[in-house]
């Protein structure tokens, strides 16, 4: 009898014990940053001009994300990375000179602009301003 009871105690546990782990449900969340994915137009300039030539970023919400620069009807392509901490937006992006460029930038309260500068190389970005708006 007392065997029957350590038995019964024991299965209990067990059972009791596999509720816990067994009702976990993953939850599909969306990503932290996924409402910067999308397009986002608008200007650049160098030095200390009023951007006025066509940029634009198509930002995913995996990091990555294209740079259009020059012409709006026939642009330079490049591919790049992106992340946001807060409200600062950075991206390393290389161009089809073989050329490093980065941005950085102040994401509005709105969420819907972005506005800094950019620049040569993985950090430097003093070489002009740009302004992009989520289209």
């Amino acid at each position: 009898m007392k065997s029957f009871n350590i038995l019964t105690m024991a299965v209990a546990i067990l059972i009791a014990a596999s509720t816990f782990v067994s009702c976990k449900k993953d939850k599909d969340t969306p990503a932290p940053n996924a409402f910067m994915q999308g397009n986002w137009e608008g200007k650049y300039g160098y030095g200390n001009a009023e951007p006025d030539t066509y940029f634009a970023l198509e930002i995913n919400s995996n990091g990555t994300l294209q740079v259009k620069s020059g012409d709006k009807n026939n642009p330079y392509v490049s591919a790049g990375t992106w992340t946001l901490q807060e409200d600062v937006f950075k991206v390393v992006y290389h161009s089809d000179d073989n050329e490093d460029l980065n941005l950085a930038a102040k994401l509005n309260e709105a969420k819907t602009e972005l506005t800094g500068s950019w620049g040569f190389g993985k950090e430097d970005a003093g070489m002009g301003d740009f302004i992009v708006t989520k289209k």
